[in-house]
């Protein structure tokens, strides 16, 4: 029964250790060092290799969880445009980065977590409104992102000058002291919030808010039952 206890005990100790594992393998816009990108960014230049030689050139390796460097060499290469990092290869991972010369030295390599940030849109919903019951405008991000933390920006337009309105800095905006029968038109921006940093921004297209005025009070004759006479 002991030993049944102890393999059972194993067990659990081994999958709790996998789970670790793998979360700590995983990048997210948080990990320490992080490099992040946007996802339309394009090719990444690393500039000349500081290798010696008539032929010095940069190996650049990726994966999508921590490599053991002294099995480095276990992983093939990413085919490099001169100096550049194909924008492709720009995934969320780890790069690890090194440079050879013509003796097929290669250096040791620099380990870079980075961090891709999914394409980034949203749909903006604000209905017209009685100049005495304000709307409550809302925005929603629309991504494909597992990371969910962003920061907004509501904006009125006006000839063509987008003016950031002040406080206005959640998903939800409700207009004040906008007079009846004006219309104004509003647009926000929104971005993945790290910290106190703003990545890889959308702004939305203007949307044009027309107030209505209240109705005027109604003038009713109301004629009920007549008086008899008998």
């Amino acid at each position: 029964m002991k030993n049944k206890f102890n393999k059972i005990m194993a067990i659990i100790g081994l999958l709790l250790f996998i789970g670790i594992t793998d979360s700590y393998g995983q990048v997210t816009p948080t990990t320490p060092d992080v490099v992040l990108f946007c996802a339309d960014a394009e090719d990444y230049d690393l500039g000349n290799s500081p290798a010696t030689g008539p032929n010095p050139r940069w190996i650049v390796r990726h994966s999508a969880t921590p490599l053991v460097i002294a099995n480095i060499g276990d992983t093939s290469p990413i085919a490099l445009t001169g100096n550049s990092i194909p924008a492709a290869n720009l995934t969320t991972g780890y790069l690890y980065i090194s440079y050879i010369d013509d003796e097929n030295c290669e250096s040791i390599p620099e380990e870079v977590p980075i961090y891709k940030f999914a394409a980034l849109t949203a749909t903006v919903n604000a209905p017209e409104y009685c100049e005495e019951d304000p709307a409550t405008f809302t925005a929603t991000p629309v991504s494909a992102d597992a990371y969910t933390a962003f920061a907004y920006q509501w904006y009125t337009v006006v000839g063509g000058v987008d003016t950031p309105i002040a406080g206005a800095t959640s998903a939800t905006y409700e207009p004040q002291d906008v007079l009846a029968g004006t219309t104004i038109t509003y647009k926000v921006r929104i971005g993945y919030l790290v910290g106190t940093s703003k990545y890889c921004s959308y702004t939305t297209t203007g949307t044009d808010v027309t107030v209505t005025a209240k109705p005027s009070k109604p003038t009713i004759t109301v004629e009920g039952a007549t008086a008899e006479t008998w």
